[in-house]
């Protein structure tokens, strides 16, 4: 596997893991199997969205009624994406170098200041960016489960859908450390995606080693 250039991929000492993807690539639910698999925190992006919502309207909690989907449905594109870049500012000052594994929103790199927080994470050795990809069919079918989302044309989901797929694609890929595919279990992408990252000579320090977030 080849290094991706300007970034440390020899003995690195647990930096945290920042799981990458368009929306149903499975990154909430691989994350989730390797934070239990390393005995690390797990942080869902989504959910400080939430939080921080819930703070705007003097809400008690915004999970359930306030998803981040209903938020961006309701409140508009523009509000949505001022509250992601916040609450990604946030995370990541939260763990970053220690033992945690967070989950980012599918849409978090359209905006420069994300992806040029996420690279200096990156070039300083603190965060590993995974892609975690599915099938293009596979990611479709999951995001319709819950309806048509914001982000999608109701006219023609499908269209509008594999153009974003496009536009997406490559900035996940520009970032990524590593790309795994998630075609079976979650705990199996997970324990995938470890040994490509030991491959890399990256190291994992498991729970008791380094206390995290």
């Amino acid at each position: 596997m080849k290094p991706k250039q300007g970034t440390t991929t020899s003995s690195v000492s647990s930096p945290c893991i920042c799981l990458l993807g368009f929306k149903g690539a499975g990154k909430t639910t691989v994350g989730m199997a390797l934070a239990e698999l390393l005995g690390w925190s797990f942080v869902d992006a989504d959910a400080r969205i939430c939080d921080l919502h819930a703070q705007v309207f003097d809400e008690p909690g915004c999970r359930g009624s306030h998803s981040a989907r209903s938020i961006h449905a309701t409140h508009g594109a523009r509000y949505f994406r001022s509250l992601e870049r916040e609450a990604l500012g946030s995370v990541v000052a939260d763990i970053s170098g220690k033992t945690a594994v967070l989950s980012l929103g599918g849409g978090a790199l359209l905006q420069q200041r994300n992806r040029a927080l996420l690279r200096r994470e990156q070039k300083a050795g603190r965060m590993v960016l995974v892609h975690i990809r599915c099938a293009k069919q596979e990611a479709y079918r999951r995001i319709m489960r819950q309806g048509i989302p914001a982000m999608l044309d109701a006219r023609k989901p499908r269209q509008s859908f594999v153009a974003l797929w496009h536009e997406r694609m490559p900035a996940y890929e520009r970032l990524a450390d590593v790309t795994v595919w998630n075609r079976s279990t979650a705990r199996r992408c997970a324990l995938r995606l470890r040994r490509d990252l030991d491959a890399k000579g990256i190291t994992l320090l498991m729970e008791g080693s380094k206390r995290g977030v």
